[in-house]
């Protein structure tokens, strides 16, 4: 910043040792004076080893980062930068957290009490974690019905996916029924996860549908651990795919086509029946709505409640976290899902509608159903 400046002040003791004196002063500066300028400096916008433990717990509970800017530089009257907040949780998170995976299992068996079970390759490097509590076995084994599968990415520094297998209870609630940490989606990877969920979940057996992705190495495995178990492709994700996959361009549909298309409302261009045929026609009954009607899916024709899980994970932990950092957030995640999964079921036993129907056939029907699935019955008739 001064780059040769002259300025300065130049002290010695005193005689006796009790002050300092000045000896030389030089007030000529070759830069801009300025107290901007300074309080901008590095050495100025240090700030005490308190305030950092403050900002370390604001930004490890994802407080707005110019909320805690403007906290700190009020209580210590120092500028104090985004970047600086960054770093200080860059730093600190580096100096309490780490990859240990004998602790990490430590903590999920001990501290969550998780029944957890490792996978090794010949050299002994990690393949995957399956981690499933006694609350998520607890779920699935009274909701075992329909499963739904997904895997969601960038939680971990390791780049593992986050596979996540979910349930649905009777008051169309979400419940977590195992988590795996995978280091690939290879099948050979996702049939040891599957094997480990069907070994420690008899009631798997009864599973009547999966609703996954389109995902080929994904829909083999389920379609070989559950044999008698039907498979349906999540509907957003057929939409998405259609939306992207036949398109002008892939399919090379000249702008011709559109002015026939208008007459022949019947006709497509071959490459699109031959992307058709390859990649649909034969798994029809796993997509088209009226041939997944019968799979017992409970009018769960996508992975939204997967999609809106996997949201809540990355709202909460931060992008390539450290396997203790995502562990410790997982359950502070599944401790509030469960929290309000509890209120709604209370609120459904505390409170009771005055009228239920005007339907005098269906009142039987209420007193054996739960609102949720009494709604979709009373659609029916």
């Amino acid at each position: 910043m001064r780059q040769g400046c002259d300025a300065g002040i130049y002290l010695k003791a005193s005689d006796d040792g009790k002050a300092l004196v000045i000896t030389k002063m030089t007030d000529d500066h070759n830069h801009e004076v300025s107290q901007v300028l300074y309080s901008h400096l590095p050495n100025q916008r240090k700030i005490t080893p308190e305030s950092k433990e403050i900002v370390l717990e604001l930004m490890d509970l994802k407080a707005n980062k110019k909320m805690i800017q403007q906290k700190i530089m009020n209580e210590s009257g120092k500028i104090v930068t985004l970047k600086d907040l960054s770093n200080i949780h860059t730093t600190g998170r580096k100096n309490y957290l780490n990859n240990n995976l004998v602790e990490t299992v430590d903590k999920l068996k001990n501290k969550f009490n998780c029944t957890v079970e490792i996978s090794t390759d010949e050299k002994n490097n990690l393949n995957g974690i399956f981690i499933q509590d006694s609350f998520m076995t607890e779920s699935f084994e009274a909701y075992p019905a329909v499963v739904f599968a997904d895997a969601t990415y960038k939680l971990l520094d390791l780049r593992l996916p986050v596979y996540v297998l979910m349930a649905e209870d009777g008051n169309g609630q979400t419940e977590i029924a195992a988590i795996g940490l995978l280091v690939n989606e290879e099948e050979i990877t996702l049939r040891w996860f599957f094997e480990n969920f069907k070994k420690y979940n008899s009631i798997s057996a009864k599973t009547r549908v999966y609703i996954t992705d389109k995902d080929m190495k994904e829909r083999n495995v389920i379609k070989q651990v559950f044999p008698n178990t039907a498979l349906t492709i999540c509907l957003l994700h057929t939409l998405r795919t259609f939306n992207r996959e036949i398109t002008c361009d892939k399919r090379n549909i000249t702008l011709e086509y559109d002015n026939l298309y208008q007459h022949l409302k019947t006709v497509a261009p071959e490459t699109v029946i031959e992307y058709y045929n390859k990649n649909w026609h034969g798994i029809r009954d796993e997509w088209v709505i009226g041939m997944t009607y019968m799979t017992g899916n409970f009018m769960n024709k996508t992975n939204n409640r997967l999609e809106s899980f996997n949201g809540k994970l990355k709202s909460v932990i931060s992008c390539f976290s450290t396997l203790e950092h995502f562990v410790e957030k997982l359950f502070i995640i599944l401790k509030c899902v469960r929290l309000e999964r509890d209120k709604n079921a209370v609120k459904l036993v505390q409170k009771h509608p005055i009228k239920t129907t005007q339907t005098p056939e269906l009142h039987n029907y209420y007193d054996l159903l739960t609102p949720y699935a009494f709604n979709f019955l009373k659609k029916t008739v």
